[in-house]
């Protein structure tokens, strides 16, 4: 089972008319579309953020001028296909490798439920000691690709700790993302979803991450072996472009696409005969050190500022 996260309709949005269905991001443009819908707070979080860094990472305007000319004009078909089909065979997510936020190499480590990608799933000490009073074990068993999919992008943006070696996300573990919304005003006048994700994304020459010319492992941390941090290495943004703040990959992880099973996803009750159950972990992933994310906001310690001030 392999599918592009590119070229699939796989994010859950909703239409003008009310109705729900699904979206490839290849055709943002698609004026129709005024919303996402995954069915979690922090799947909705990822799949936002997943849509703003695909288009940073691949269309962001040279400047603001060129930011008001596609507001004003629009994003066309063209133009979108251009920057984002190139990217299809990057962001396969299955059984083969490079496989989308994934270790590129096969893991010896933890064979774990499929359900550790959420970060309220208890754990193996909870479990243990029977302490999963409040969030219950066995609940969230099987997810769709989908789901899945969505899930192993929301860990890798907000990892928290997880035990030697399991690296926190590149914002530290639950990060605050700050974005700007747009509000029609009346109800006839629904906002298309790809205005909404363009007004969070920056012109290079303000945020000083231009579109790069290639996309290797750099840019997007699965294409490449994995950057390890035996013996505390880190990774800071010199080292690697600075783009991958939208891409970061702290956990070592590789899904088991061979362990499938029919019946409900038990994230978004779609039926499927490709229901993903368990997966393999490994500590050690990216340690991310001296980042300062394009979606969050940062303040100076009043300490550090009345030190520089006097």
């Amino acid at each position: 089972m392999e599918l592009s996260l590119i070229t699939t309709p796989w994010l859950s949005v909703r239409f003008k008319d009310g109705t729900q269905g699904k979206l490839a991001p290849v055709d943002i443009n698609n004026d129709n579309v005024v919303d996402l819908v995954a069915n979690r707070a922090d799947l909705q979080g990822a799949a936002w953020q997943f849509m703003i860094g695909l288009l940073q990472t691949t269309l962001a305007p040279k400047d603001s001028e060129e930011w008001r000319d596609i507001w004003d004009e629009g994003l066309s078909s063209e133009k979108v296909k251009q920057a984002l089909l190139p990217l299809a065979d990057r962001f396969i997510f299955g059984e083969s490798s490079p496989s989308f936020m994934q270790d590129i190499e096969p893991l010896a480590g933890e064979s774990v439920d499929i359900a550790l990608l959420l970060p309220d799933t208890p754990g193996s000490q909870a479990i243990k000691f029977n302490k999963d009073h409040f969030i219950k074990r066995d609940v969230t068993q099987h997810f769709c690709p989908h789901c899945a999919a969505l899930a192993l992008f929301a860990l890798q943006l907000n990892a928290p700790a997880g035990g030697k070696g399991y690296r926190t996300g590149l914002r530290g573990g639950g990060p605050m993302t700050t974005l700007v919304e747009l509000h029609a005003i009346g109800d006839q006048q629904q906002i298309p979803l790809w205005r909404k994700v363009w007004a969070n994304v920056m012109p290079q020459d303000v945020s000083a991450l231009p579109v790069p010319q290639s996309y290797d492992a750099s840019v997007f941390p699965w294409l490449g072996p994995t950057r390890t941090s035996e013996k505390d290495r880190a990774t800071t943004p010199v080292q690697v472009n600075k783009l991958q703040a939208y891409w970061g990959m702290p956990r070592r992880i590789r899904i088991d696409f061979s362990d499938v099973v029919s019946g409900s996803c038990h994230l978004c009750g779609a039926i499927s005969d490709q229901l993903l159950s368990s997966m393999k972990v490994k500590n050690y992933g990216v340690k991310y050190e001296c980042w300062e994310h394009p979606l969050t906001p940062y303040r100076r310690p009043k300490k550090e500022l009345s030190e520089k001030f006097s």
